[in-house]
C-alpha cells in the first residue's frame, strides 16, 4: 500500500474516532478524548513519514488551527456561535440534543482537515519543528469546509492509490 493510501486510512480511522468522541455525554471527557484522538493521528502520520513525534508542538498546532475555525464553525448567527453553543450544552435535554446534533460533525471535519494539513506537510519533507500554522490556515479552512459540506458523511481522506 502506498504512503498516500496508508495516510488516507489513518485519517479516515481518526475521523471516525473523533466523531465518536463527540457523543461522549460528559463535558471535558469528550474534549479530552478528542485531544487524544487528534494527537494519535499526528503521531501515526509522523511515524508513517519517519518524522519524530513532538506532542508539545502537536498540541500547539491543534490549538492554533482550532482558533482559525472555531468562531465561525457553526455559522455566524447567535445559534451558531461557539459561546452560545457551549452555554446551551449545560441545559438538560436541550444541551444533549444540541451536542449530539453538532459535535460529531465538527469533530470529524476538524480532524479531517488536521490530518490533511499534516499529511501534506510531512509528505513534502516537513517536520514538527518546521510546521508553521500561519502558513497553512487557508488550506486548513478549505479542508474543514470540504468535510463540513459532506453533511455528516465521512470524507474520504484521499483518493485510493492504484
Amino acid at each position: 500500500m502506498s504512503t498516500e493510501a496508508q495516510a488516507a486510512e489513518i485519517i479516515r480511522k481518526h475521523v471516525l474516532l473523533s466523531a465518536a468522541a463527540g457523543v461522549i455525554p460528559l463535558n471535558f471527557v469528550d474534549t479530552a478524548a478528542l485531544a487524544v484522538v487528534q494527537l494519535r493521528l499526528l503521531k501515526e502520520l509522523s511515524e508513517l513519514h519517519g518524522v519524530d513525534f513532538r506532542g508539545d508542538i502537536g498540541r500547539s498546532a491543534v490549538g492554533t488551527l482550532f482558533a482559525t475555525v472555531a468562531p465561525t464553525a457553526l455559522g455566524g448567527s447567535l445559534l451558531g456561535s461557539m459561546a452560545f453553543n457551549m452555554a446551551l450544552r449545560s441545559v438538560p435535554v436541550i444541551g444533549t440534543v444540541t451536542r449530539l446534533a453538532t459535535q460529531p460533525a465538527f469533530n470529524s471535519a476538524f480532524t479531517y482537515a488536521l490530518g490533511k494539513v499534516f499529511q501534506q506537510h510531512f509528505a513534502s519533507g516537513g517536520t514538527f519543528l518546521t510546521f508553521q500554522p500561519e502558513k497553512v490556515k487557508t488550506y486548513f479552512r478549505e479542508k474543514f469546509e470540504e468535510a463540513r459540506r459532506r453533511k455528516g458523511a465521512t470524507p474520504e481522506a484521499a483518493p485510493a492509490a492504484a
